[in-house]
């Protein structure tokens, strides 16, 4: 009989060639990341710094005629920051409530009152719990150089009134009114603003900037139906100092003012 000699297992182990490994190489190239992979807060940062505007006011209402018109010509827009919205749904979800909350939008009040199915109800729940800081502003016929006819003006405040009630957080109201508001108008103004105060608590800052702050300064408590926390701060929109302020609201508690003609 033929006996074959057995390789041990350890024989066998051992001449069995071992798999190369190749050594690991430190390289400058960066791994495959996104944006959208940045933690949350990164995110909402770079939103803050890309979405805020440099004088923090956006016009957010404009007519076709406002629009330069080499841009209608070649049927585009000018871009604007907003552009970072349209990315993609995600960054869209995220920035556009930030745009909101960061800035103080500024629209018309004839523009608001001229919408056919409420400007603040079109945008949606989210972009109108987001505002922060709206300016409302008013141009009467100032070409022609005689007052708004009051039945209109009083439809127009009445009609912003009921917008101003959707924006549930709103903190700072301003009011830019042109030379062609007499008193009569600031008191329905006044009132119309009374009511929205009422529905929205979060709304502690008026102010109204007058072209003709003198008339403005008349007003009184009882006439205009304001507290003296809203009459200080109209006189400080006015740009009047503490002293005159004080002296003012003093000569206006004394005097009631029955009307008053520009």
């Amino acid at each position: 009989m033929l006996h074959l000699p057995l390789r041990s297992r350890k024989a066998a182990t051992s001449s069995s060639p071992l798999p190369s490994q190749s050594p690991v190489v430190a390289t400058n190239e960066p791994e495959d990341w996104g944006f959208l992979k940045l933690p949350p807060e990164l995110r909402n940062r770079i939103y803050e710094q890309h979405l805020t505007l440099r004088d923090g006011r956006h016009h957010w209402y404009r007519e076709p005629h406002e629009v330069p018109v080499r841009y209608i010509a070649h049927g585009y827009a000018k871009p604007t920051v907003l552009a970072l919205l349209q990315t993609c749904r995600q960054i869209r979800r995220e920035a556009e409530a930030i745009f909101f909350s960061a800035n103080r939008l500024e629209v018309s009040m004839r523009d608001v009152a001229a919408h056919r199915k409420g400007v603040f109800d079109t945008i949606g729940p989210v972009r109108c719990d987001a505002m922060r800081h709206l300016t409302l502003t008013y141009q009467g016929y100032e070409w022609e150089h005689w007052e708004p006819l009051m039945p209109e003006f009083c439809e127009i405040v009445a009609k912003v009134s009921t917008e101003l009630t959707r924006l549930r957080y709103l903190e700072k109201l301003h009011i830019d009114l042109d030379s062609c508001i007499s008193y009569e108008h600031a008191r329905v103004l006044i009132s119309g603003l009374q009511d929205v105060v009422k529905v929205v608590p979060s709304l502690t800052d008026v102010g109204f900037a007058p072209r003709r702050p003198k008339h403005w300064a008349l007003l009184t408590e009882e006439e205009a139906g304001v507290s003296m926390v809203w009459a200080d701060g109209l006189y400080r929109m006015m740009g009047l100092d503490e002293k005159m302020r004080r002296r003012v609201m003093e000569e206006n508690m004394r005097r009631r003012v029955s009307k008053l003609t520009i």
